[in-house]
């Protein structure tokens, strides 16, 4: 079967108007971003109806652009 991919990206990125493929490929092939180490207390803030807990990633040349954080240039904290 032949694909069509000008019509499938047309179809794809109608929603959002000026979208790129860099764009495009970035949300259907994701960076899997591994966890360096886990934070393993949780906890739920006065007033909150969620858990909280923590981690930390190891950033390399494939997901810099996806995490970062302007403090340290190795590592990062995510934190909700």
């Amino acid at each position: 079967m032949e694909i069509d991919h000008k019509a499938l990206f047309a179809h794809l990125t109608r929603r959002y108007g000026g979208v790129n493929p860099a764009a495009v490929e970035a949300v259907l092939c994701p960076v899997l971003i591994p966890i360096r180490s886990l934070d393993t207390t949780i906890v739920k803030l006065a007033g909150q109806t969620h858990f909280r807990g923590g981690f930390t990633v190891s950033i390399d040349r494939d997901c810099e652009d996806c995490v970062k954080d302007e403090t340290n240039s190795e590592t990062a904290l995510i934190s909700p």
